[in-house]
C-alpha cells in the first residue's frame, strides 16, 4: 500500500512539473490571427494580452505566396512588387494589450506577361517573438496556418 502511494505520488509529481513547465512556455504569447482591415483587406492581428512588452522580430510566409506590410498597405505592395522576403519585416514592439495589423498581399505571379491569382493551398505565417522581460530566452514561434481561398474570402473576393 505504501508503494502504490509513493508511485502515485510520483506521477502526480512528474504531472505536475509538466503543467508548470507548460504553462511557462506558453504563458504570454502572442495572439495572432487573420482579419480584414476597415477597407476590406485581409491582414494578420498580432495582439499582445501579457503583462509586459513584447518584441516581434519577424515573420515568415511558407510558401511565399504573400508579402507582409507592416504599416500600411504601401509597404505592403512595395515588399510584393519588389518579392523582398517577407521575414525582412522591420522588427517592432507591442505595448501590454496593444495590437498591430499586419498586411497580406499577394505576391504577383505572371504567365506570358498577365498576372496569375495564386493557386489554391495552405499557407503557414510563422511570426517570430521574444518577451520583452527576458529577451535571451527563445520562444516558439506564434503560427497562423489558413488557405488561399480562404484569404480571398476575407477579401471579398471568392475563389
Amino acid at each position: 500500500m505504501i508503494e502504490a502511494i509513493k508511485t502515485l505520488g510520483s506521477f502526480v509529481g512528474l504531472l505536475t512539473g509538466l503543467v508548470v513547465f507548460y504553462d511557462r512556455l506558453v504563458k504570454g504569447r502572442p495572439i495572432a490571427s487573420l482579419t480584414t482591415t476597415h477597407n476590406g483587406r485581409a491582414c494578420i492581428r498580432i495582439s499582445n494580452p501579457s503583462s509586459y512588452d513584447i518584441a516581434v522580430l519577424a515573420a515568415k510566409v511558407l510558401p511565399p505566396v504573400y508579402s507582409l506590410g507592416d504599416d500600411d498597405l504601401l509597404s505592403a505592395i512595395t515588399a510584393a512588387v519588389d518579392v523582398v522576403p517577407s521575414f525582412m519585416l522591420k522588427p517592432f514592439m507591442l505595448k501590454p494589450g496593444e495590437a498591430k495589423e499586419l498586411t497580406l498581399v499577394p505576391i504577383p505571379i505572371y504567365k506570358d506577361n498577365l498576372p496569375l491569382d495564386p493557386t489554391p493551398q495552405r499557407v503557414t505565417i510563422k511570426i517570430s517573438w521574444l518577451r520583452g522581460n527576458s529577451t535571451w530566452l527563445w520562444q516558439a514561434p506564434v503560427c497562423v496556418c489558413t488557405t488561399t481561398k480562404t484569404v480571398r474570402e476575407f477579401q471579398g473576393r471568392p475563389l
